[in-house]
């Protein structure tokens, strides 16, 4: 079972990757959006953060959704 800590975990990951294959040298504009972005959205994810590890539980549900797998071409089914 996924925790939090683990999605903000990966949401961070999945910035820093973005961030890394779009260097600065190729394209500072984009870089520059998702550093900015990614500082202003830090205090909303501490926030939900701590709101959430607060809580004494936790739903979820198992909502499809299509996701794009771009080593297949095509897509795979995502779960949010």
């Amino acid at each position: 079972m996924l925790t939090s800590s683990m999605i903000f975990a990966r949401i961070a990951s999945t910035m820093m990757v973005s961030m890394s294959i779009c260097c600065s040298a190729t394209c500072p504009v984009i870089t520059s959006i998702l550093r900015s972005a990614a500082f202003h959205l830090g205090p909303v994810v501490d926030r939900l953060s701590a709101h959430l590890k607060g809580s004494a539980k936790l739903f979820k549900d198992k909502t499809a959704t299509p996701v794009l797998d771009p080593g297949r071409g095509g897509t795979k089914t995502g779960y949010l």
